[in-house]
């Protein structure tokens, strides 16, 4: 279970099902802490933003939520600059149909979700602008020290992202 509710001003619950989304990670909502200098994520919320015309606004975050017709984007221009200056600067997105968003205090259904996307044939997936610069296919929940055989993903049929992984059906 998350004991962790983010504090931050910006923090917003969100609840909207059956909507296609734009997701990153929000490390100013996350629970983090400082490894040689460098913030490591504890707790992971996602901001989950819902096109309104042709722009598209913050509607809330979430550490828990499946997403269907996945497709990911890293732009490799502001990857640049987040490498050098070691910023924060979104510009790595999910994008797809959110069809459920789980709720923190409930990790039955949490470690059910988990079970059924592995009985699925679910692989774990991950991002860090310092090792690769991409979305890639993982071992396990954390990118290995050597990343340069992993597989690149542009797109998945399904995922489930939670506070510290995502597993996706590929």
């Amino acid at each position: 279970m998350i004991n962790y509710r983010p504090t931050h001003k910006s923090y917003t619950p969100y609840t909207n099902t059956g909507v296609v989304a734009k997701v990153l990670t929000d490390v100013n909502v996350s629970e983090t802490h400082k490894v040689n200098g460098r913030n490591e994520l504890i707790n992971r919320f996602y901001s989950l933003k819902n096109k309104d015309g042709s722009k598209w606004l913050l509607a809330g975050h979430t550490p828990r939520f499946v997403m269907t017709n996945a497709t990911f984007a890293v732009s490799q221009a502001t990857r640049s600059k987040v490498v050098a200056a070691n910023s924060k600067l979104p510009h790595a997105y999910m994008t797809g149909l959110i069809t459920d968003v789980l709720p923190i205090d409930n990790d039955d259904q949490h470690n059910a979700t988990i079970a059924d996307m592995q009985a699925r044939g679910a692989v774990f997936i991950g991002y860090n602008p310092y090792k690769i610069n991409a979305f890639v296919v993982t071992p396990s929940k954390n990118l290995p020290a050597d990343c340069s055989q992993l597989q690149a993903l542009t797109t998945a049929s399904e995922l489930y992202a939670f506070e510290d992984g995502i597993l996706a059906i590929i």
